[in-house]
């Protein structure tokens, strides 16, 4: 789906994110060898967040799950995912809240900012924090889809 709008290169900023045209929103992220981008006009979405992440083996996200994932979290999605799967889920999940959110707001945030409430078919619904006030949400919905190899996560908040 086109934007119908000129073609232009991107600037990035301090931290190597994108900087996107005025009226233009945008995410992008790549864990080899998949590349993705989420692109919209923000009169339609206020923002978008996106990331793709390799599946982490069970044993590789042992030290990891106590630093990024709460127990109550990968109980939650353990149900429905092997344990590598569900914490490199919830994970990419955060991350794309996180891109989604303003540069200002992004410092503030960590991991217990959204916390995972519950696991659909398509998305996973997370209970936000005071310090994600700028949402304007108590409730996220994040999309995900599961491949062979990797994990894709979209956050997109309505304009």
């Amino acid at each position: 789906m086109a934007l119908d709008c000129p073609a232009t290169s991107l600037a990035t900023g301090p931290d190597r994110a994108p900087l996107w045209p005025n009226g233009i929103t945008g995410s992008i992220s790549h864990a080899f060898p998949v590349a993705v981008a989420a692109v919209a006009r923000t009169s339609q979405w206020r923002s978008l967040g996106i990331d793709v992440e390799v599946i982490q083996s069970d044993g590789q996200t042992e030290a990891l799950v106590p630093k990024i994932v709460l127990a109550q979290e990968a109980e939650l999605a353990g149900r429905y995912f092997a344990s590598g799967t569900a914490a490199t889920l919830i994970f990419s999940a955060k991350e794309a809240i996180y891109k989604a959110a303003p540069r200002g707001l992004q410092r503030a945030l960590r991991f217990d900012s959204a916390i995972l409430q519950s696991v659909g078919s398509d998305h996973l619904d997370f209970c936000l924090t005071p310090q994600l006030d700028y949402f304007g949400l108590s409730v996220l919905s994040v999309y995900f889809e599961v491949m062979d190899t990797h994990v894709l996560t979209l956050c997109a908040i309505s304009g």
